[in-house]
């Protein structure tokens, strides 16, 4: 999967739970893909096989929730290429992004 740095990349606008877009608001829990990353990061390992995986295993109507310790900049083009939205905010040290398409 290409685009898996996260130096140098483009940085979404941060928004917060009060903005979040209603698709995401009235998302069912069983329509919310959580991929927590923070441990293959910690690990030493770049998380892109396990978001390409949860992507392509992403049913119709489906959001990815992804939980990171960074802002998956070049994420946020590939995805965007494919049709896919994106909503990211920051609580503390840990990045919160969710993909869907509208």
């Amino acid at each position: 999967m290409s685009g898996c740095s996260h130096a140098n990349e483009l940085q979404a606008t941060v928004g917060t739970a009060e903005d979040r877009p209603e698709i995401l608001k009235n998302a069912p829990s069983d329509r919310v893909v959580e991929l927590d990353v923070r441990p293959i990061v910690a690990g030493g390992n770049k998380p892109c096989g396990a978001i390409n995986d949860a992507i392509q295993a992403l049913n119709n109507g489906e959001i990815l929730h992804i939980i990171n310790s960074f802002q998956p900049g070049s994420l946020y083009q590939r995805l965007e290429q494919q049709g896919y939205n994106h909503w990211t905010e920051k609580d503390g040290d840990d990045w919160h992004i969710w993909f869907y398409k509208p």
